[in-house]
């Protein structure tokens, strides 16, 4: 059994639900306490907890700090106090973190990574948002231990995965789900690609989705519906009020490179809506057989052009979609099985490198 000490500050870090799912034979979890909010210990599935001053050498196999910025440098100190190797699960702050600041000016965020076992990426575009920012052999040694995870997608939409209805669409009906740093861009973009498509006398809509604690968008969504008949906002407080809106829309836009998470994605593929995405966005190369489907440039026209190809084509392209069956990587059993693969191999390692010291 491989004993795993978790760092994981945030309450809002989505691997509190993963971690729920890695109680077995295989592995004893047990979380640090910091000073960082955490959920309540006593809840159900709710992992024990430990102290620092309790933390040795004997005790844990490995550590698992669950955000780079946030619980790494914990992590690195432990590693340093202790000896206890270390993986970094990167989260979606941490990215925007890489885009804003130059790592060369940070050498001591950069160690942390350098000096990790492990490296865990939720989506593919980290690789280009570090190859931005540190040098070639910086990058080349970081990416030879990166494992990609990708958030999970809850087991709703896995459990009522559907295909739509097979024709050509005449009206097609555009989702947007809204996005905080790029909501203005995003929608201005979609409305003129939107009014092109009008003044070819066809007729088009769009619904923007807004989600729970998104009151701010909420107000800017209901603005946007308020001055078009063909724009419509709607809020979705829970995970069965968007697949009920996914099933009523024809097209899933993403444009933008803002985009936080993979989970809307994956939601549309389930009901075999094609997804409309920008390149360079966290979604763009999840799937490679949907690149046809990508903005190449942040163009209206393109935006256009890419929904009439859809709206003409729709059965073929629907029919591809749902035949790519790609959704085992955003199941929580799959990922919790990948995760303890994960563990095992740092485990060996790290034993097999203690041999021959």
């Amino acid at each position: 059994m491989i004993h795993i000490l978790h760092i994981i500050q945030s309450p809002d870090n989505p691997d509190w639900e993963l971690l729920k799912n890695l109680s077995g034979e295989e592995t004893k979890s047990v979380i640090l306490q910091t000073s960082g909010g955490q959920p309540d210990t006593f809840e159900p599935g709710a992992l024990p907890s430990i102290a620092s001053e309790q933390v040795t050498s004997s005790a844990f196999q490995l550590i698992h700090a669950h955000s780079w910025m946030l619980d790494g440098v914990v992590a690195w100190r432990l590693n340093q106090q202790h000896g206890i190797p270390y993986i970094v699960s990167l989260s979606e702050d941490d990215i925007e973190y890489v885009g804003r600041m130059s790592l060369k000016f940070h050498s001591d965020r950069l160690r942390i990574l350098q000096d990790a076992a492990k490296l865990i990426f939720p989506h593919p575009q980290f690789y280009e948002a570090f190859n931005q920012a540190i040098s070639s052999s910086q990058a080349d040694q970081l990416f030879s231990k990166t494992s990609t995870l990708f958030r999970p997608l809850d087991s709703l939409f896995h459990d009522n995965a559907s295909q739509h209805k097979p024709v050509a669409l005449v009206r097609p009906r555009l989702l947007y789900f809204a996005e905080g740093a790029s909501f203005k861009d995003d929608t201005s973009l979609i409305l003129k690609a939107m009014k092109e498509i009008r003044q070819m006398n066809l007729s088009i809509s769009l619904s923007i989705v807004t989600l729970a604690g998104q009151e701010a968008l909420a107000s800017q969504a209901a603005s946007v519906a308020s001055s078009s008949t063909d724009v419509k906002h709607l809020a979705c407080p829970d995970h069965a009020s968007i697949l009920t809106a996914l099933r009523e829309h024809d097209i899933v836009v993403m444009p933008g490179t803002e985009i936080r998470q993979t989970c809307h994605f994956a939601a549309a593929i389930t009901q075999g809506l094609p997804v409309i995405h920008s390149q360079h966005s966290c979604v763009d190369g999840v799937l490679t057989e949907l690149n046809n489907y990508r903005l190449e440039k942040e163009s209206a026209s393109q935006l256009k052009e890419i929904i009439l190809k859809i709206s003409q084509q729709y059965a073929t392209i629907e029919q591809r979609v749902a035949a790519l069956q790609p959704l085992h990587k955003f199941k929580f059993e799959e990922i919790s099985s990948e995760l303890l693969r994960i563990y095992t191999i740092c485990n060996n390692l790290q034993h097999r490198n203690e041999r021959f010291c």
